[in-house]
């Protein structure tokens, strides 16, 4: 998901990420002396944090089995770091107040996603200079499905609606869909999307790895993956993977909140 994000990747503790800066030209006027222009550029730094998944094998299990429960647990480990990594966005994604946001009554009264939503949630964006291409909204799945409840998504006239409903498209008004389900205590990471049960929200933002998208990513790639065999413990196989991670909003007006109803 890397790709989705302004990221910035080496072995260091902390990036520094420029916001865009903006230009202005000047009329140019004949013998006289040159305007000089600046770009203001705003710099915020992102602290890494580092996060390890030590695995251990005991010798004797792995004689019981008649399989290599070796790779399983290899697999089981990048699974962990894969969760950590969405973990790291969310937090940055969900704790960061903004000033862009829309209400859940938009459609008249206190909803979950709605097509009403979805098109302040655009306009919003419009006035922003937001990009248009590459935005995408961050959902909790039940929101997707109260948004095909109403019969002016559905309807004929949104052609486009039918392969959504069908699974077959995943992009509606301009934004793409990604569904980011609640991640359980048994995972070892209690995280997602905001919801107390009463009350959620989904998120819009431009999704590019440049400037362009308000999420900085850091990521410390002096990490390890490794597995060995640890003689105090029996020879048993320890299988150990370490990542840092790092991310924060560094553009606020770049992200639109989208308040709905929990259903």
């Amino acid at each position: 998901m890397y790709n989705m994000f302004y990221t910035r990747m080496g072995a260091a503790e902390k990036f520094r990420f420029n916001k865009q800066g903006i230009a202005y030209s000047h009329k140019h006027l004949s013998n006289s002396p040159l305007v000089l222009g600046t770009i203001d550029h705003s710099v915020m730094e992102v602290p890494v944090t580092f996060y390890d998944v030590p695995l251990t094998i005991d010798p004797v299990e792995m004689k019981q089995l008649n399989f290599s429960i070796e790779q399983e647990y290899i697999k089981e480990a990048k699974n962990a770091l894969g969760r950590r990594k969405d973990a790291v966005l969310l937090d940055a994604i969900t704790s960061t107040a903004t000033l862009n946001v829309v209400p859940k009554d938009i459609s008249g009264a206190n909803a979950g996603l709605t097509l009403e939503a979805l098109q302040e949630t655009a306009a919003l964006m419009d006035t922003l200079s937001v990009p248009d291409i590459n935005r995408v909204i961050l959902l909790h799945p039940k929101q997707l499905h109260n948004l095909l409840k109403s019969t002016k998504v559905t309807s004929s006239d949104y052609n486009s609606v039918k392969a959504l409903v069908n699974g077959q498209l995943d992009t509606f008004y301009g934004f793409k869909f990604i569904k980011i389900p609640p991640f359980s205590a048994e995972k070892g990471i209690i995280t997602g999307l905001p919801d107390d049960g009463n009350d959620t929200a989904c998120y819009a933002f431009v999704a590019s790895g440049d400037s362009s998208c308000p999420i900085a990513v850091g990521v410390n790639t002096d990490i390890t993956f490794k597995t060995a065999e640890i003689p105090h413990m029996g020879f048993s196989t320890l299988i150990y993977g370490l990542i840092g991670l790092g991310a924060k909003i560094i553009d606020e007006k770049g992200i639109v909140k989208i308040n709905c109803v929990s259903l």
